[in-house]
Protein backbone atom coordinates (compact mmCIF):
# COMPACT_ATOMS: atom_id res chain seq x y z
CA UNK A 1 0.00 0.00 0.00
CA UNK A 2 3.17 2.41 0.76
CA UNK A 3 3.83 2.71 -3.08
CA UNK A 4 0.78 3.22 -4.55
CA UNK A 5 0.36 6.82 -6.24
CA UNK A 6 -3.29 7.55 -4.77
CA UNK A 7 -3.50 10.77 -8.17
CA UNK A 8 -3.46 7.06 -10.54
CA UNK A 9 -6.01 5.19 -8.55
CA UNK A 10 -9.72 5.26 -9.68
CA UNK A 11 -12.37 4.32 -7.07
CA UNK A 12 -15.12 2.39 -9.09
CA UNK A 13 -18.51 3.82 -9.01
CA UNK A 14 -21.25 3.01 -6.50
CA UNK A 15 -22.68 -0.48 -6.58
CA UNK A 16 -24.24 -2.69 -4.11
CA UNK A 17 -21.16 -4.56 -3.58
CA UNK A 18 -21.13 -7.75 -1.01
CA UNK A 19 -18.58 -7.69 2.14
CA UNK A 20 -15.48 -8.52 0.39
CA UNK A 21 -16.15 -7.83 -2.93
CA UNK A 22 -15.58 -3.82 -3.05
CA UNK A 23 -12.10 -4.19 -2.61
CA UNK A 24 -11.05 -7.15 -4.13
CA UNK A 25 -13.05 -6.74 -7.32
CA UNK A 26 -13.47 -2.96 -7.03
CA UNK A 27 -10.54 -1.54 -6.11
CA UNK A 28 -7.45 -3.92 -6.42
CA UNK A 29 -8.17 -4.76 -10.02
CA UNK A 30 -7.34 -1.05 -10.42
CA UNK A 31 -3.92 -0.68 -12.93
CA UNK A 32 -2.36 0.94 -10.00
CA UNK A 33 -2.57 -2.03 -8.05
CA UNK A 34 -1.54 -4.17 -11.15
CA UNK A 35 1.55 -1.82 -11.24
CA UNK A 36 2.55 -2.29 -7.63
CA UNK A 37 1.89 -5.73 -7.54
CA UNK A 38 0.32 -8.12 -10.55
CA UNK A 39 -0.75 -10.73 -7.35
CA UNK A 40 -3.50 -8.39 -6.06
CA UNK A 41 -5.58 -7.99 -9.21
CA UNK A 42 -6.21 -11.85 -8.41
CA UNK A 43 -7.09 -11.68 -4.73
CA UNK A 44 -10.76 -13.47 -4.12
CA UNK A 45 -13.36 -12.22 -1.81
CA UNK A 46 -11.59 -13.62 1.79
CA UNK A 47 -8.80 -11.13 1.17
CA UNK A 48 -10.65 -8.55 0.43
CA UNK A 49 -12.81 -8.85 3.82
CA UNK A 50 -9.86 -8.97 5.70
CA UNK A 51 -8.87 -5.38 4.09
CA UNK A 52 -12.19 -4.04 4.50
CA UNK A 53 -12.26 -4.47 7.77
CA UNK A 54 -8.48 -3.44 8.01
CA UNK A 55 -8.80 -0.52 10.97
CA UNK A 56 -8.83 2.11 8.32
CA UNK A 57 -5.83 5.12 10.08
CA UNK A 58 -3.31 1.36 9.29
CA UNK A 59 -4.87 1.97 5.73
CA UNK A 60 -4.17 5.65 5.95
CA UNK A 61 -0.63 4.75 7.75
CA UNK A 62 0.54 3.20 5.09
CA UNK A 63 -0.71 5.22 2.07
CA UNK A 64 1.08 7.88 4.18
CA UNK A 65 4.45 6.29 3.73
CA UNK A 66 4.29 7.47 0.27
CA UNK A 67 5.36 10.93 -0.15
CA UNK A 68 3.28 11.98 -3.47
CA UNK A 69 -0.28 10.99 -1.21
CA UNK A 70 0.85 13.57 1.52
CA UNK A 71 -1.60 16.39 -0.50
CA UNK A 72 -4.50 14.09 -1.02
CA UNK A 73 -7.52 15.02 0.67
CA UNK A 74 -9.18 12.41 3.19
CA UNK A 75 -13.16 11.70 2.50
CA UNK A 76 -14.85 9.80 4.68
CA UNK A 77 -17.78 8.56 3.14
CA UNK A 78 -20.40 7.32 6.05
CA UNK A 79 -23.49 8.84 4.79
CA UNK A 80 -25.26 5.53 3.93
CA UNK A 81 -24.61 4.04 7.26
CA UNK A 82 -25.93 7.03 9.26
CA UNK A 83 -29.31 6.87 6.73
CA UNK A 84 -29.21 3.34 7.40
CA UNK A 85 -29.58 3.66 10.88
CA UNK A 86 -26.41 1.60 11.88
CA UNK A 87 -25.03 4.18 13.42
CA UNK A 88 -26.18 7.71 14.93
CA UNK A 89 -24.84 10.90 14.34
CA UNK A 90 -22.59 11.27 17.82
CA UNK A 91 -20.95 8.50 17.24
CA UNK A 92 -19.16 9.31 13.90
CA UNK A 93 -17.00 11.80 15.57
CA UNK A 94 -15.80 10.84 18.64
CA UNK A 95 -13.49 13.54 19.41
CA UNK A 96 -9.75 13.66 20.63
CA UNK A 97 -9.36 12.15 24.22
CA UNK A 98 -7.83 14.00 26.94
CA UNK A 99 -4.78 12.03 26.95
CA UNK A 100 -3.78 12.60 23.21
CA UNK A 101 -4.32 16.51 23.12
CA UNK A 102 -1.73 18.88 23.87
CA UNK A 103 -1.98 21.31 26.94
CA UNK A 104 -0.95 24.78 25.84
CA UNK A 105 0.57 26.98 29.08
CA UNK A 106 1.09 30.28 28.29
CA UNK A 107 3.20 33.32 30.41
CA UNK A 108 0.07 35.16 30.96
CA UNK A 109 -3.65 34.64 30.97
CA UNK A 110 -4.60 36.75 27.96
CA UNK A 111 -2.11 35.17 25.77
CA UNK A 112 -3.82 31.65 26.53
CA UNK A 113 -7.05 33.20 25.42
CA UNK A 114 -5.48 35.31 22.20
CA UNK A 115 -4.28 31.67 21.11
CA UNK A 116 -7.57 30.17 22.36
CA UNK A 117 -9.44 32.49 20.00
CA UNK A 118 -7.54 32.71 17.18
CA UNK A 119 -6.48 28.96 16.70
CA UNK A 120 -10.18 28.32 15.01
CA UNK A 121 -10.08 31.21 13.06
CA UNK A 122 -6.61 30.50 11.56
CA UNK A 123 -6.19 26.36 11.83
CA UNK A 124 -10.18 25.37 12.50
CA UNK A 125 -9.42 21.74 11.20
CA UNK A 126 -6.96 21.17 14.23
CA UNK A 127 -8.43 23.01 17.45
CA UNK A 128 -9.85 19.99 19.39
CA UNK A 129 -6.22 19.15 19.04
CA UNK A 130 -5.43 21.52 22.05
CA UNK A 131 -6.52 22.52 25.53
CA UNK A 132 -5.37 26.13 27.41
CA UNK A 133 -5.44 26.30 30.86
CA UNK A 134 -8.09 28.36 31.95
CA UNK A 135 -7.38 30.23 34.92
CA UNK A 136 -9.03 33.09 34.66
CA UNK A 137 -8.40 34.45 38.88
CA UNK A 138 -5.17 33.51 40.38
CA UNK A 139 -3.44 32.66 37.11
CA UNK A 140 -0.22 30.80 38.15
CA UNK A 141 2.17 31.41 35.38
CA UNK A 142 2.64 35.28 35.38
CA UNK A 143 6.36 35.96 34.65
CA UNK A 144 8.73 33.62 32.68
CA UNK A 145 10.22 32.37 35.69
CA UNK A 146 6.95 30.70 36.89
CA UNK A 147 6.36 29.50 33.65
CA UNK A 148 9.76 27.77 33.44
CA UNK A 149 9.66 26.41 36.48
CA UNK A 150 6.59 24.85 35.89
CA UNK A 151 7.80 23.23 32.75
CA UNK A 152 11.18 22.24 34.59
CA UNK A 153 8.64 20.21 37.04
CA UNK A 154 8.43 17.18 34.95
CA UNK A 155 11.69 17.22 33.75
CA UNK A 156 15.02 17.39 36.20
Amino acid sequence: MRNLNLAALSLPEDEDWDLGEYVSHGIMRDAEFARVDPVLDGLGKEEGTFFENLDPYVTLRLLAENPANLDVDVIWRFHDILTGGYVKDDKVYEGIPPFESCLVVTEGSSDGAVLKAALPIVAPDVTDFFDFVDMSDNYPFTGTGNLFRFCQAGHP
